[in-house]
Order: structure tokens, then sequence, then C-alpha cells
């Protein structure tokens, strides 16, 4: 049973989509990383990047994302209230250096596995 949950993992990185430690989804593929949320663990990129844009695609009218740097403690760099199910973008131009940060609790997800959040890297 190990060797078989090994040889799923060590797929699942082959193709691009990286295991966290927890149920978040995490597909990496060039300068984007695509997450999507299991609506309880929270999501940490453990590595700092110069972020330009993030895309929120929500799951229902009034999905909520809240995004922080470096930490849950650190500042607030992306908050929004979706009117609707249409995907909304954040475009930075200052184009700094950070680190994202997700705490679950901030967010409000009709159904989690129908989200994805879109962080595009320099």
């Amino acid at each position: 049973m190990k060797r078989i949950i090994a040889l799923f993992v060590a797929l699942l990185v082959l193709v691009g989509v990286v295991p966290c430690m927890a149920a978040n989804t995490v597909v990496t593929q060039g300068a984007f990383v695509q997450i999507t949320p299991d609506g309880s663990a929270d999501w940490d990129t453990g590595n700092e990047g110069r972020i330009t844009s993030i895309t929120f695609v929500p799951s229902a009218t009034s999905d909520k994302l809240v995004v922080h740097a470096y930490s849950l403690t650190g500042p607030i760099v992306y908050q929004v209230v979706v009117p609707s199910t249409a995907p909304v973008q954040r475009i930075f131009l200052t184009h700094q250096t950070w680190k994202p940060y997700i705490k679950a609790s901030e967010c409000t997800f009709n159904t989690a596995g129908n989200v994805r959040i879109i962080f595009e890297y320099e």
C-alpha cells in the first residue's frame, strides 16, 4: 500500500500537481501557480517571489478571498468579495517581492473545490 501511495505522489509531481501537507491542490506551470483550496487548510507558498497578478475564480456570488504577505499577521495585499461568478484580477504594478499566505478561516467559498486562485510570478 505504501508503494502505491508513493507511486501516486511521484506521478502527481511529475505532471505538475504538487500535493500540500493539507488537501489544498497546487499546480505550477511556468510563471503561474494555481491553488484549489480545500476550504479548511491554510496555504503558504514557502517561497518569496515577484508577483505580477492574482486572479480569483470564485465558485459563487459573495465568495471572499483574503491574501496576506508573508504570514497571517502580515499586511493584507488583496481582499475581495465577488459580486458575481466572473473571475477578478488584481495587477501589481510595483512587482514587489513577497510571499503569499492565505488563511482559510478568513475566506468564504461556497464550493471550495470549484475555486481557483492563480498567482502570476515575474
